[in-house]
């Protein structure tokens, strides 16, 4: 408990909620597309029913490790910016032709951060969902995105953008896993709603807050809609207008429910948590 290992006063623990109070709402679904999950958290009246949560290991870390496959299979050194010193222009798909800095200690986790900051670079600028069920026959057609490394090489991408975020709609299109492994998104949604109270899962179809930095790849909003309306379910799907809401949502709604006047009737004091022990984390926050 944080109280052992910190010097805190007070403590308060509410998850997915936090997405809720940044919405104006007390009751809904959030879907939140995280970097290591994707969660679907039915709220009612401000509480979370822990019974209906339910997850998949599709999140943002997915996507990467998918997108550093994919240019690894197309033999794209993934060289960060901090290490060019200078590059030479060249024509698309040519060698790059470039000077690595002569660096010294740099540590091999900002090596790795500073990789995967390229490569949330790549699939913020290339990645898209296909606003349909996926057919290779029309994305064949459209066009091709070109890319830019910081080493100055360059190519384009045309299905392979679309392969990628696909398996977050039909885990068919996973390598290496298979596809029954794990739940899309969709049925993510549907699965947590059916778990629920019957009479509820109305509310929560029309209230769907969709947050996390996997829903801001292009078109992601536009495939749920599809999804749904296919399916003949009656939603309403919500999502911040900003990147930086939609990402920090719950850091946003934490704020809101920190501000509020009555926040001190619900937070656990380190003298409550020292007389009743793990208890009362139970009896406030779950």
């Amino acid at each position: 408990m944080k109280f052992h290992n910190t010097v805190l006063f007070c403590l308060y623990f509410i998850q997915n909620c936090f997405v809720s109070f940044a919405s104006s709402r007390t009751t809904g679904l959030v879907l939140d597309c995280g970097a290591v999950h994707t969660t679907a958290v039915p709220i009612h009246d401000g509480y979370i029913l822990n019974k209906a949560v339910a997850q998949t290991p599709l999140g943002g870390e997915f996507v990467l490790s998918q997108a550093k496959q994919l240019l690894d299979e197309l033999n794209v050194e993934l060289v960060p910016y901090y290490q060019v010193k200078s590059k030479e222009s060249v024509k698309q798909n040519e060698p790059a032709r470039f000077i690595k800095k002569d660096l010294n200690g740099i540590t091999d986790s900002y090596k790795r951060f500073m990789t995967k900051e390229l490569l949330l670079d790549f699939t913020t600028h290339v990645l898209q969902v296909y606003d349909t069920t996926y057919n290779e026959h029309e994305i064949s057609v459209l066009p091709r995105i070109g890319f830019e490394f910081p080493n100055g090489f360059n190519t384009d991408f045309g299905e392979q953008r679309f392969k990628i975020p696909e398996a977050l709609f039909n885990p068919a299109f996973l390598k290496g896993v298979h596809p029954n492994a794990m739940l899309d998104v969709v049925h993510l949604v549907t699965s947590s709603i059916n778990m629920c109270d019957a009479e509820l899962r109305s509310s929560f179809f029309s209230n769907i807050m969709v947050v996390g930095g996997n829903s801001l790849l292009i078109g992601f909003i536009d495939r749920l809609n599809y999804e749904f309306n296919h399916m003949n379910y009656k939603t309403k799907i919500s999502a911040p207008p900003s990147a930086a809401e939609r990402r920090f949502s719950s850091w946003i709604g934490g704020s809101i429910l920190g501000s509020l006047g009555t926040f001190h009737q619900m937070w656990i004091s380190k003298q409550e948590y020292e007389e009743t022990g793990r208890v009362i984390v139970e009896k406030k926050c779950v």
